[in-house]
């Protein structure tokens, strides 16, 4: 439903109806995961009886706005709403790679 609201929001935005979008940390970058690929490696961990911290993700940073213009219908103009320096939190996938062989 949220997923919907907001592509609608984009939709009207690209359409030129709408003000541009207001976006915190537009240049932060963070690890999106499908939650299948999720749902699929704690599955296989389980399996496999792993145990330990494994960190669970892609292994790649994707920038927010770089995932939000992604799915816009035409190119948007994004308005960071705060300033900083931007954030990276990315998964080290190393061990589960190595116990899953991927």
């Amino acid at each position: 439903m949220l997923r919907e609201v907001w592509l609608g929001q984009l939709l009207r935005i690209g359409a030129g109806i709408g003000q541009s979008p207001l976006l915190h940390g537009v240049d932060d970058v963070r690890d999106l995961s499908l939650a299948d690929d999720l749902v699929a490696a704690i599955a296989d961990l389980t399996e496999r009886q792993a145990a330990g911290i494994i960190n669970i993700g892609s292994g790649r940073g994707t920038r927010i706005a770089d995932f939000v213009q992604s799915h816009a219908p035409q190119a948007l103009k994004i308005v960071p709403a705060s300033t900083g320096t931007p954030t990276s939190l990315v998964a080290d996938t190393a061990k589960l790679r190595q116990i899953l062989g991927r």
